[in-house]
């Protein structure tokens, strides 16, 4: 995916886009033209990352493709089969045919469908579907050894034959560079992608290639002797939704807290109540910060020292370093939330950064393999992703999270918050969470969910569920997946970053085009649809905010059959009813922040709650203000898709943005810019290459 949501595609991809529109719209057309627009095929290439008995040879005699391959060390040379094998039971892997005693001459094996689809609502998950026949028993052996084999690695390349790079030349297809290495054992799925990055690069984006792991595989008997035979395979970033999250520091060395003991068990079931437990177990004095590297406690201390050192090792060896903002703040408050919790009961409440979350959730609970790097969360501050905020955004719930830069009287008096994290109080990573929110999260998914469904995965959207509620729901946090750097990263889908360059423009119709099949469409639910029907002629002052831009649409425009009352003067009951609720709101609000600052402080759940409605208008109307302060107005656009396919090219990613010609679009809708929300590929029965992009409109300011 796109490090930001908002970037302009590729410069490079945008030129090949362009360089295939002029040979395709040339008027003069010589024999390298008549190459590329007539015998231009696709290919599709299937390598499987099985090694047997400590040698990857098995791998190099059955290569899928549309037929099937093998590779010779020796000449560094991928050959293709052929030549019949009249021999019974001969198997030899250099023919095409080869003679069996059961079914006579059977041919080569050969992939005769393929498709990668992006999974997810942003499609940050790539599966790709292989079919392909089998002949005989034999070759069926070597396919199950090779690539039935669930959880297993493999490689899927595919790519055009011919293709014409950026300055217009039309070239033949290769084989790929360094394609020997695929097989050198032990290899690494680094060095790998590097080398299926090199090869987009080097043929224009006229080839693309994913490592994967085999999700799943069906093999089913035929009448003619032979065998349907499907695989499905996902990009590594499918990982998290099947890593389970129900990991206890019992189980794992080292264990902080000492010995089991009964009444805390529970709360130290996860590693994030380990770490409360621990730093529990201190004299908290409101507002102060400690540090994890120089944590001390006497219950315990050798193992939770140990466990605060497993935090803060090197980056190189999957924790964060030993950095300040690997700390917390914490205070006391007197609360009904925390279980258990007595009368007057004070509890100590802790926050760590966002960052410090992901870090534990990298160490403690995503996959690590010896030597291997696995996907894991992107913890890097440089250019992390930020969220949408305004002057003024606050935390409707403090014992969730906070934000930084809050004002006074919105905000948890003396925690020295800018102690928790470095760089910009924007970051997502930045955002401070309690870690007492954390331990109740995890609590809350254990006890409801079957310990084989619970994921790292729903652990991590529960929490960025309950941070975006507390503030404001003007956010929509996500996980994303970026294949290439392997690293999943937490993104605001509300927060479009400001794109400074300028977007390639792409041309969809007329003469120097390959978009085929071109669909454009509406996206209005029949229940908003019904809505905005009943409020097309409310006024200003009868219409909800939320509904503003979808009324300006209609705009100037009066259905003479039923004429609404177009008074342009408020009502001045509404007005003043609505002066009251926003005081009575901002006075409530100001007494909870009193009590809550207060030593110790005071919190009581079913206050807060209670409102959860007004915070929620009062942040969208802020920052909804504040966006058109910054000039991103709510435009009067009706939401549309748009859709398209043409030929296969590889370097586009998810949330990248470009600009469409004008001359197809409705007029308002060409201020947009559009995101890439989609990306398909697949192989017809043309043999062609086909991409479909989805997009969805932006506006930048």
């Amino acid at each position: 995916m796109s490090k930001f949501l908002g970037d302009p595609i590729d410069q490079k991809v945008a030129d090949q886009i362009t360089a295939r529109g002029k040979i395709v719209g040339a008027k003069n057309r010589g024999p390298d033209t008549l190459k590329f627009l007539n015998s231009k095929t696709s290919w599709v290439r299937l390598t499987s990352g099985v090694d047997t008995n400590g040698s990857s040879d098995e791998s190099k005699k059955l290569i899928l493709q549309g037929g099937s391959g093998f590779y010779n060390s020796t000449e560094d040379k991928l050959f293709l089969k052929g030549g019949i094998s009249f021999r019974n039971n001969d198997q030899d892997i250099t023919k095409t045919y080869n003679t069996t005693g059961g079914f006579g001459t059977r041919p080569m094996p050969g992939i005769t469908d393929f498709s990668v689809k992006c999974k997810g609502r942003f499609g940050v998950i790539k599966e790709a579907d292989i079919s392909f026949n089998v002949w005989s028993l034999e070759d069926l052996e070597r396919v199950e050894s090779l690539f039935f084999r669930l959880g297993y690695s493999c490689i899927v390349e595919w790519g055009n034959s011919i293709y014409v790079d950026n300055t217009g030349t039309v070239v033949n297809g290769g084989l790929t560079k360094n394609y020997g290495n695929f097989f050198e054992s032990p290899s690494s799925r680094e060095k790998a992608q590097v080398i299926l990055d090199e090869q987009k690069e080097s043929t224009y984006y006229n080839y693309d290639g994913l490592i994967g792991l085999i999700k799943n595989f069906s093999w089913g008997f035929r009448a003619d002797g032979g065998y349907d035979c499907t695989l499905s395979i996902v990009s590594l970033g499918e990982i998290i939704e099947s890593l389970r999250a129900d990991k206890s520091p019992i189980d794992l060395e080292p264990f902080p807290g000492g010995e089991k003991e009964s009444e805390s068990t529970r709360v130290r079931s996860s590693y994030f109540g380990a770490l409360l437990y621990g730093l529990s177990d201190q004299t908290l004095t409101d507002g102060s910060f400690t540090s994890f590297k120089n944590v001390k406690v006497e219950k315990g201390q050798s193992s939770f020292d140990r466990f605060v050192s497993n935090l803060t090792v090197p980056e190189n060896q999957g924790g964060v370093g030993n950095r300040t903002l690997l700390g917390a703040v914490g205070k006391n408050v007197v609360t009904d939330r925390t279980e258990g919790a007595e009368t007057n009961e004070v509890a100590k409440i802790f926050y760590i950064t966002l960052r410090s979350f992901l870090a534990i959730i990298n160490r403690f609970y995503l996959l690590k393999v010896e030597g291997r790097t696995e996907p894991r969360f992107d913890l890097s501050l440089e250019n992390a992703p930020k969220f949408n905020t305004h002057k003024g955004h606050f935390s409707s719930d403090p014992l969730t999270c906070l934000v930084p830069d809050t004002p006074e009287g919105r905000s948890v008096k003396g925690l020295k918050i800018n102690e928790l994290y470095e760089g910009p109080s924007d970051a997502i990573l930045n955002i401070p969470v309690s870690l007492n929110y954390l331990v109740e999260t995890y609590t809350a998914i254990a006890d409801r969910t079957d310990s084989q469904d619970f994921s790292v995965f729903d652990l991590v959207k529960n929490v960025l569920s309950g941070i975006e509620n507390s503030l404001g729901r003007i956010n929509e946090f996500d996980i994303t997946y970026d294949d290439d750097r392997r690293l999943y990263s937490i993104v605001d889908r509300n927060k479009i970053d400001t794109v400074k360059t300028v977007l390639p423009e792409l041309d969809l119709v007329g003469l120097k085009t390959t978009v085929i099949d071109l669909k454009i469409e509406s996206k209005i639910s029949s229940r908003l649809g019904s809505t905005i029907a009943i409020a097309a002629q409310s006024s200003p002052q009868s219409t909800t905010r939320l509904l503003s831009s979808l009324v300006e649409w209609n705009k100037g425009k009066v259905d003479r059959f039923a004429v609404a009352k177009t008074d342009d003067l408020p009502d001045i009951e509404e007005v003043l009813q609505q002066s009251l609720k926003i005081e009575k709101f901002e006075e409530t609000l100001s007494s909870l922040f009193e009590k809550l600052n207060r030593t110790p402080g005071e919190y009581v759940k079913t206050e807060w709650d209670n409102l959860q409605k007004e915070t929620y208008q009062v942040q969208i109307k802020a920052n909804q203000d504040s966006r058109k302060k910054n000039n991103f107005p709510l435009a009067g656009i009706i939401p549309i898709d748009i859709s398209f396919t043409f030929d296969g090219i590889s370097g586009l990613k998810i949330g990248q943005s470009v600009r469409f010609k004008k001359g197809f679009l409705l007029p308002k809708y060409d201020i947009f810019s559009y995101i890439i929300t989609g990306i398909d590929h697949f192989i017809g029965s043309d043999s062609r290459w086909k991409t479909e992009l989805r997009f969805n409109p932006v506006v930048y300011p």
